[in-house]
């Protein structure tokens, strides 16, 4: 599956949309924009699922978590639109 990534969602941060142990599959060719569940390598966090909350004028792309008390919710912030992995297309368990 060339420029698709599958996930699991790690932890409760995207809830209700992404229970915990939610399978994601995401396209590593779409260009995010505001309002998008990513896959971003996270420089201090690792791999996270988290939404786009706005894109940058120089490529930056700011996450947030769903739910207010995920445990990433101060730590997520800007990340390089390099860090992008792939835009959410759709659940798949």
């Amino acid at each position: 599956m060339i420029g698709y990534k599958i996930a699991r969602v790690r932890d409760k941060s995207m809830e209700p949309r992404l229970p915990k142990g939610s399978v994601v599959l995401f396209s590593a060719k779409k260009r995010p924009k505001r309002g998008d569940t990513v896959l971003a390598m996270h420089p201090e966090i690792g791999k996270v699922v988290q939404k786009v909350t706005a894109v940058g004028r120089k490529g930056g792309v700011y996450l947030s978590v769903d739910k207010a008390k995920g445990h990433e919710a101060q730590s997520v912030g800007r990340v390089p639109i390099e860090a992008v992995l792939g835009v959410m297309i759709r659940r798949l368990a």
